[in-house]
């Protein structure tokens, strides 16, 4: 709904951290999420008035940590990628881990799931060589089932990310198009009229 309740979150913050280990994986991926998208720094990221409460994305970085991502279905790996993205909150052994467990199941992620989660490692600056050859791999023929915003965001993610050899294709993986080449090729088939300025701009930048 996109309605501001600071103190809201704040309480959801310190009531959740410690009780994290009562999650499920689609709630600790819920949670991430919604405070990700709350923006709300003090509330899900913590306050230094509460240094007594575990500030929540360490709190669940740390929860996922303990138990691990076997349980995690795609959109629970990245949306829970997405959120500490979003947050710009280092967890380096959160992001490889959710990396080796997502190179599992990628047929199984949606578009947007495959779009947040390269936008995600782009983002956090974190390297995932690996990932984004098995995301270009998986991207490139499915891209006509791609929103003109999954499209751009790819592109961006991919582009920003640097990796050459990931999402340009590597010589080796000739059987699978390059996705820069694929991603002109649709764009070509379906025209940018569905395309905002946003994802206009992002794309034209990422090329």
């Amino acid at each position: 709904a996109g309605h501001a309740a600071p103190e809201l979150f704040d309480a959801i913050a310190a009531e959740a951290a410690p009780r994290l280990s009562q999650f499920k994986p689609q709630e600790l991926s819920i949670l991430a999420w919604a405070c990700a998208a709350d923006g709300a720094a003090g509330s899900c990221r913590g306050k230094p008035s509460a240094a007594p409460v575990p500030l929540l994305f360490d709190a669940l970085a740390a929860e996922v940590a303990r138990r691990g991502v076997g349980g995690f279905k795609p959109q629970e790996l990245a949306n829970t990628a997405w959120a500490f993205a979003k947050v710009a909150h280092a967890a380096p052994a959160l992001f490889d881990a959710l990396s080796g467990r997502s190179l599992l199941s990628l047929d199984a992620f949606s578009p947007q799931g495959l779009a947040n989660t390269a936008w995600a490692y782009a983002t956090a600056g974190h390297a995932a060589p690996e990932l984004f050859d098995a995301i270009a791999a998986e991207a490139a023929p499915r891209l006509s089932q791609f929103k003109p915003q999954e499209l751009s965001i790819l592109a961006w993610a991919c582009a920003a990310d640097g990796a050459a050899g990931s999402c340009r294709g590597k010589p080796s993986a000739a059987p699978v198009p390059l996705l820069f080449d694929a991603l002109a090729a649709e764009v070509a088939r379906r025209g940018v009229g569905g395309f905002k300025p946003q994802e206009l701009a992002n794309t034209a930048w990422a090329f």
